[in-house]
């Protein structure tokens, strides 16, 4: 079976048993550290194990990735390797009947996953693709087989949760990452160089810095906010649904509005300016939507986010609020998904790209800047629960979101756009 026929990409003579090995990882990140983390954390102890979550996943991320960037030979093995911590995720619930497995060691194992894999995984994607394949097709070809895994992920817990067999999820998870470890590693992907300036001293990769850097916050916001809602809303069905929902919605907005941009035949450095302009724009709009659905919500503490009267459907609860939030997440996650996402590899990738010998340097920073966002948020926590003030979930979210619009209004400044047609290059990702 050929994955690249089956995306609808273009055929080429990249690596099979990494097609293969890709495939099968994100079936199980999808169903791990999509769905089952979260909701697990969410089961155990409510909001208060998801906020833990969010602190223990996002620390140990940046660590793996640190770890892993530590020179090419532990590169490799942990991107290797990093299929055993997919396992460990979805088979700690499952042996351990504590919140400690869900809430701190769901998140150890997934967030180390995820540092030393994704900070090998472009680098060795850039190094295996076919001479005459550009990087913009080899991205955008991974995007789909991502995009119709991701499907099969959603459609898999919702079916399996329609019977009450979630608890399912977690060992099929874990039986996926034993396959995509037991694929063999291909030679061509062994040998990648995977290495990328780590200066960033010109002005070329300082604007490759804050994009990545910009790009990484408004990501981890808006994943989040949606997470805590459908989670509130209907649980790991609502989270599945909205996971689907909006991987279809993303990558349809990206091909309609490239189409756009392809007939109009203008200058492609013109082109990466307004796709990474108009991309914040429709973040920002969809951030403004879903802030705007909390206007008449009423949370009290840890009870239902959206106060409104709501209909029971599906085990969902609906209500007038929910709606204009998930319309909201839709239109966010076409900026985000839809353009800024592959935008960020082409813009970030080109300018930081070079001879310094350093490994995942743009994931990296994206990991770096999360946690800075991360360290933030609980220095201002421990400000205010010295005050003795209780802010409300809503509350909380507002203000995440309103950082989320601030990033973004700093990317489409004047300022920000002139820079980025000034540092194009032609040697694009």
């Amino acid at each position: 079976m050929n994955w690249k026929t089956l995306s609808g990409a273009p055929k080429s003579d990249t690596p099979q048993s990494e097609v293969w090995r890709r495939a099968v990882v994100r079936i199980a990140t999808s169903l791990l550290n999509l769905l089952i983390g979260p909701a697990g954390a969410w089961t155990a102890l409510g909001i208060r194990g998801v906020v833990a979550y969010i602190i223990v996943h996002t620390l140990t991320k940046w660590l793996s990735a640190e770890y892993s960037a530590r020179n090419r030979k532990t590169a490799l093995a942990a991107y290797r390797r990093s299929p055993w911590l997919l396992v460990l995720g979805g088979l700690f619930p499952l042996s351990l009947e504590t919140w400690l497995a869900p809430v701190i060691l769901v998140p150890i194992v997934l967030g180390g996953f995820e540092g030393s894999f994704w900070c090998s995984f472009h680098g060795i994607r850039h190094h295996t693709k076919p001479p005459k394949e550009s990087d913009k097709d080899s991205v955008k070809w991974f995007q789909i087989l991502e995009l119709r895994l991701t499907l099969v992920a959603s459609i898999t817990v919702i079916f399996l949760a329609a019977f009450g067999l979630e608890g399912f999820a977690g060992p099929l998870g874990a039986l996926f990452s034993v396959v995509a470890w037991a694929i063999p590693m291909d030679e061509k992907a062994s040998s990648a160089e995977m290495t990328i300036d780590s200066e960033g001293i010109d002005k070329s990769g300082t604007f490759g810095r804050k994009a990545t850097g910009s790009f990484g916050t408004i990501q981890i916001i808006r994943t989040w906010c949606m997470r805590i809602v459908a989670l509130d809303a209907g649980g790991i069905s609502a989270l599945s649904l909205m996971v689907g929902v909006s991987a279809i919605v993303g990558f349809w907005f990206k091909e309609w509005y490239q189409r756009k941009l392809d007939r109009e035949g203008v200058e492609k450095k013109v082109i990466q300016a307004e796709q990474w302009r108009i991309g914040n724009q429709v973040t920002a709009v969809g951030l403004l939507i879903m802030s705007s659905s909390f206007i008449t919500t009423l949370d009290v503490n840890m009870g239902m986010i959206f106060y409104a009267e709501k209909v029971e459907q599906f085990h969902l609860y609906f209500s007038l609020n929910l709606v204009v939030f998930l319309l909201g997440y839709l239109v966010c996650n076409s900026g985000v998904d839809g353009i800024l996402r592959p935008m960020e590899i082409e813009i970030s990738g080109a300018r930081i790209r070079g001879e310094g010998g350093k490994i995942g340097l743009r994931e990296r920073i994206k990991f770096k800047q999360q946690m800075k966002l991360l360290s933030f948020s609980l220095v201002m926590g421990s400000v205010i629960a010295t005050l003795g003030l209780v802010p409300s979930v809503t509350d909380v979210l507002l203000s995440y979101i309103f950082v989320a619009m601030l990033y973004c209004g700093f990317n489409i400044h004047k300022d920000t756009l002139a820079e980025l047609r000034d540092t194009y290059t032609d040697d694009q990702v």
